[in-house]
């Protein structure tokens, strides 16, 4: 094996514009799962299966799979908030 030099490695390009780079997954899909939608919000997993359970985040449930409309997603994150109501203070 003396003497003998490696033949040349052929590499492959990554991300190659002539073929798809993932064939399964889809850019905007119509559903969100919560940890998707947790990370979109910034917020923990928790947070957000508590704000889905107090009704502050559309969701629907199939079986166990709790799923956020992305459409319903988007329509909360545009809308204008309401405003705080201060609390009735006595005096």
């Amino acid at each position: 094996m003396v003497g003998k030099t490696a033949a040349p490695t052929k590499r492959r390009i990554v991300g190659d514009k002539n073929r798809p780079m993932a064939i399964n997954k889809k850019p905007n899909p119509t559903v969100l799962t919560v940890v998707e939608v947790a990370k979109i919000l910034r917020i923990g997993k928790i947070s957000a299966y508590q704000a889905i359970e107090r009704g502050e985040v559309p969701s629907i449930r199939i079986g166990r799979r709790i799923l956020i409309p992305r459409f319903a997603l988007e329509q909360l994150l545009t809308r204008p908030s309401a405003p705080k109501q201060k609390a009735d203070v006595l005096r």
